[in-house]
């Protein structure tokens, strides 16, 4: 898998079409604590899972809820890594594979952890503390 640039990960990108309207401000209950890893994430979709290229966007479908979510290329990559993991992975864990370096900065991360917690919210990921 090609690495994903950390500049190619500005604010709202990554999730523009899963839900823009907030910001990190604004969800402070984040699930992962900071930067440090202590919370770990993983898909909760299964192999089977379709996810869809539609146009320049992705189709999810979520066979444990029935529902469909349209998510931008970068969102994609991130839940497709997750989905590919053999283990959950911490956020600097999963921030290093897409960024292809061990080495992210907290900007970077702050927008994945949101990303994320987007993911949990609609049942397309979950986190729990290691």
């Amino acid at each position: 898998m090609a690495g994903l640039q950390q500049q190619e990960l500005p604010a709202r990108r990554l999730w523009r079409h899963v839900d823009c309207r907030r910001s990190v401000s604004e969800v402070p209950q984040l699930r992962y604590v900071g930067v440090s890893g202590i919370a770990r994430w993983s898909c909760l979709l299964t192999d089977v899972s379709p996810i869809r290229e539609w146009d320049d966007q992705f189709l999810v479908f979520n066979p444990l809820t029935a529902s469909t979510h349209l998510i931008s290329p970068s969102a994609q990559e991130v839940l497709q890594t997750l989905r590919e993991a053999s283990a959950p992975l911490s956020l600097p864990e999963l921030g290093g594979l897409l960024a292809g370096s061990a080495q992210v900065d907290g900007a970077f991360l702050t927008e994945l952890g949101t990303c994320l917690q987007e993911f949990e919210d609609l049942g397309l990921a979950e986190s729990f503390k290691a």
